[in-house]
């Protein structure tokens, strides 16, 4: 495995940090006052949404991965 350069890490990064921010913007309309919203919708829709947070969740842990295993090959 060879390691990233600087610009690869900075792009994983910047990755995470938009991935994060989407899961977590979602996430937030799913409980509280927004959450309302949300359990209205019908089973059908919120298991889409829901799967599209699983989908992020799951794209967000590659690049974890990737920024980790990085940084294991530096070491």
């Amino acid at each position: 495995m060879s390691t990233t350069n600087t610009s690869d890490r900075i792009d994983l990064m910047d990755q995470i940090s938009v991935l994060s921010k989407k899961l977590h913007t979602l996430l937030c309309n799913t409980y509280g006052n927004s959450g309302e919203s949300f359990r209205d919708l019908n089973d059908d829709l919120q298991d889409v949404y829901m799967w599209a947070c699983a989908d992020l969740a799951g794209e967000l842990e590659k690049a974890v991965t990737a920024l980790c295993l990085n940084d294991e090959v530096k070491a």
